[in-house]
């Protein structure tokens, strides 16, 4: 807000307060947060068009608004700018997925698992994974969504990202309780 007092033009002082605003209204859901996130990301469109990430906060809270359409438009507004956004790709396959089109949800977390395995970003690599691992449970497919938690475990662990430890293996340990190894699956989720 500082920054905002100081240069009201300064767009990405919006765009990091759009961004903020939406983070706070993901921990309590308060309808005043949604308003004053959208407020801050039209601002600071109005100020710099081109800013991708604004485009992608806009289609995370959309979607999370429950605002499909509108949220979809916002990310390809940002991959038309940037074709291998994978915070785009991210957030477009997360809302086909929360519309029920788990094909196209695949495509785009497969294409995004190629964006950061290019850039070497693992943390991300290992969230998409996981992501691919819930969608293939979704789908009934268990052994690719097995593979896909196992390595998103591998790299959590082996690169000290431990924060989504317990995410990664309450995946796996779902999935394992699908195929019935209700022993492995007691292992990872306890």
């Amino acid at each position: 807000k500082r920054a905002i007092i100081a240069d009201s033009s300064y767009a990405l002082a919006h765009a990091g307060l759009c961004a903020s605003y939406m983070r706070m209204w993901q921990r309590n859901e308060e309808p005043r947060f949604a308003i004053m996130a959208e407020q801050s990301c039209e601002i600071a469109l109005e100020h710099q068009s081109d800013l991708n990430s604004v485009y992608v906060t806009l289609g995370q809270l959309h979607t999370l608004t429950g605002r499909y359409g509108t949220a979809l438009g916002e990310f390809q507004l940002a991959l038309s700018n940037e074709p291998s956004n994978a915070e785009a790709l991210i957030g477009m396959a997360s809302t086909y997925k929360a519309l029920g089109r788990l094909e196209e949800a695949e495509e785009l977390f497969e294409d995004a698992l190629v964006v950061h395995r290019q850039f070497a970003n693992r943390r991300f690599e290992a969230m998409t994974l996981d992501n691919l691992g819930i969608l293939h449970r979704q789908l009934g497919n268990t052994a690719l969504a097995r593979k896909h938690h196992e390595a998103a475990l591998e790299i959590v662990r082996s690169s000290g990202y431990r924060a989504s430890e317990a995410d990664t293996l309450d995946g796996l340990g779902q999935v394992l309780l699908d195929e019935g190894h209700v022993e492995a699956a007691r292992e990872h989720v306890e």
